[in-house]
């Protein structure tokens, strides 16, 4: 994975966020229901992020991927990264909406 692939999945995932609601965090996906009505997730499945609209599709979002954590804290939640390299990526995505406590 090289950083710009990191740079845009962070730009399209906090633009899809910041027109949610709804959004639920654990720590191997986060669902939210988008502009539309529809229920869309966001998790790591084999070596890529993926997403999902409804549980179904098989949308790839990012490449090269051995590890994938979502934490839900404050603000937000937080997305590290460990790609197939070694490298560790962390972003924090901040909610301007409450999160679904689960």
């Amino acid at each position: 994975m090289k950083p710009f692939e990191w740079e845009l999945f962070v730009i399209q995932l906090h633009k899809e966020i910041k027109e949610s609601s709804d959004v639920v965090v654990n720590e191997t996906n986060i669902t939210f229901q988008n502009k539309h009505g529809q229920q869309i997730s966001i998790n790591k499945y084999k070596n890529l992020i993926r997403r999902q609209v409804g549980g179904l599709g098989h949308e790839i979002m990012l490449l090269k991927v051995k590890t994938a954590t979502f934490r839900q804290n404050e603000s937000g939640f937080e997305l590290a990264v460990v790609s197939e390299a070694g490298k560790r990526y962390t972003h924090n995505f901040r909610s301007y909406k409450e999160l679904v406590e689960i």
